[in-house]
C-alpha cells in the first residue's frame, strides 16, 4: 500500500514521456561503519551519479535519466520516510517499472574496514534481464573518487554492447538462389532371360530472387518491403528394361516435367506494436567485444500463390499415360533469417554503414547456392 501511494505521488510530480522514449532510473544504497564514513560514501555515490549523467549524455543522447535522489527531493522528508521504508532493490524495481523506466541502474557501496567495495548493475525491466554487472575495490579515502571513475568507465564499456539508442535508417538485402543439376545413372538389370538396362536422367534448374528493403524504426522492428520471384524447372526421364507389370517384366519409358513460377510482393503482418498490426520484420544489432557488430534479420512474407505445373507420360504394356498438364496452386511464404557481419564499429559510432561483398553459401547436400548481399546506412537516434 505504501508503494502504491508513493507511485501515485511520483506520477503526478513527474511528466510522462512517449512510449518509445528510452528512460533510465538510477538508485543507490551504501553500508558504512560510522556516521562520518556514511557521509563519505554519500559523496562517492554523488560522484558516480555525476559520471553516470555525463556518460549518458555522451553515449546515449536519446535517453532520459533520473535518480532516486532527484525524485526524493520532490517529497517531504518525513513523508518520504513513512512511504518508502527500506530502500531495497525490489522496491526500486517496482518503482522504476511503475514509472515506465526501461532500465534500472543500481549502485551499491559497502565498507569493510578501510576498504570500499563498489557494485553497479543495469537491469532491463521488461525483459527481466541483467545487462551489466561490474565491481571495483578501493580505499576509504580520496582515492575512491578515481575508483568511482573506473567503475563508471567499466559500466559504460559493458552497456555499450547493447543498442540502447536505436539506429534508424534503410537496410537493403538481396538474396539469390541458384541450382543446376544434371545427373545420369545407368546399371544393368536382368529379366526374361535377358540382360537389360535401367537408365535415369534427372535435370533441375532453379533461380529465385528476393529483394528486401527494411526501414528500421526501433531497436528491433522495421517496416519492410519484399519483391520475390521464383522460376524452377525439373525433368526426370526413366527407361526401365525390367518394369513390373501384371503380365510380367517389360520395358517402360517414363517422363515427368515440373515447372514452378510465382511472385510475392507483400510482407506478413502478424506482429503487433503499440496495439497495431505491423510487418513481421525484426532487425537486431549486436555489438561484440572485439569492436565489431552483427545485424540479425528475421522476416517473412505473406502467404501467396505459386503455380506448379506437372506433365507426365508413360509407355509400357500396363502403364500408358498421356494426360494434359496439371496445374496446382500452392500457398507459400518466403522467410529471411540470416546474421550479417561482423562489421567494424561500436555503439559509440553515430553512423553505421557498409556495402560489403556478397556472401555465397552452398548447401552441402543439394548443392544449391545462396548469395546474400546487404547495404545499409543507419543513424543513431
Amino acid at each position: 500500500m505504501r508503494n502504491a501511494v508513493l507511485i501515485i505521488m511520483l506520477l503526478l510530480a513527474i511528466p510522462c514521456s512517449g512510449a518509445e522514449k528510452t528512460k533510465f532510473f538510477l538508485t543507490w544504497k551504501y553500508t558504512a561503519a560510522s556516521q562520518d564514513d556514511s557521509a563519505k560514501l554519500s559523496l562517492f555515490c554523488d560522484h558516480f551519479e555525476y559520471k553516470f549523467y555525463q556518460g549518458m549524455e555522451q553515449y546515449f543522447p536519446c535517453a532520459t535519466k533520473t535518480s532516486f535522489a532527484n525524485i526524493a527531493v520532490a517529497l517531504d522528508n518525513e513523508r518520504q520516510k513513512q512511504l518508502l521504508g527500506v530502500n531495497d532493490e525490489s522496491t526500486m524495481q517496482s518503482l522504476a517499472g511503475a514509472m515506465g523506466y526501461q532500465y534500472l541502474v543500481s549502485l551499491k557501496m559497502t565498507q569493510v574496514g578501510q576498504n570500499l567495495f563498489m557494485f553497479v548493475s543495469c537491469h532491463h525491466m521488461a525483459q527481466a534481464q541483467m545487462l551489466v554487472n561490474v565491481m571495483e575495490q578501493g580505499p576509504m579515502d580520496e582515492e575512491a573518487f578515481d575508483v568511482v571513475d573506473k567503475l563508471a568507465e567499466k559500466f559504460f564499456d559493458k552497456l555499450l554492447k547493447y543498442e540502447i539508442c536505436p539506429y534508424r535508417g534503410t537496410i537493403k538485402v538481396q538474396v539469390t538462389t541458384d541450382l543446376n543439376v544434371d545427373e545420369r545413372r545407368e546399371y544393368p538389370v536382368y529379366c526374361n532371360d535377358e540382360d537389360r538396362l535401367y537408365k535415369m536422367h534427372y535435370k533441375e534448374t532453379k533461380h529465385s530472387e528476393h529483394f528486401w528493403t527494411f526501414e528500421k524504426e526501433t531497436k528491433v522492428w522495421a517496416r519492410s518491403f519484399i519483391d520475390y520471384s521464383v522460376s524452377e524447372e525439373s525433368e526426370r526421364e526413366i527407361e526401365d528394361g525390367c518394369y513390373s507389370c501384371p503380365q510380367g517384366k517389360t520395358r517402360r519409358y517414363y517422363r515427368e516435367t515440373t515447372s514452378k513460377n510465382g511472385k510475392i510482393d507483400e510482407v506478413s503482418q502478424e506482429s503487433e506494436l503499440y496495439g497495431k498490426k505491423v510487418d513481421d520484420a525484426r532487425v537486431e544489432i549486436t555489438f561484440n567485444d572485439d569492436g565489431t557488430y552483427t545485424i540479425k534479420i528475421d522476416a517473412t512474407s505473406q502467404k501467396s500463390e505459386v503455380s506448379e505445373t506437372r506433365y507426365k507420360t508413360a509407355e509400357s504394356w500396363c502403364d500408358n499415360e498421356n494426360k494434359p498438364p496439371e496445374t496446382i496452386k500452392n500457398l507459400v511464404d518466403i522467410p529471411l533469417t540470416y546474421v550479417f557481419g561482423p562489421y567494424k564499429g561500436t555503439a559509440r559510432d553515430e553512423f553505421l554503414t557498409a556495402h560489403p561483398d556478397p556472401v555465397v553459401v552452398t548447401d552441402p547436400v543439394s548443392g544449391e547456392k545462396r548469395t546474400y548481399e546487404i547495404s545499409f546506412e543507419l543513424l543513431r537516434e
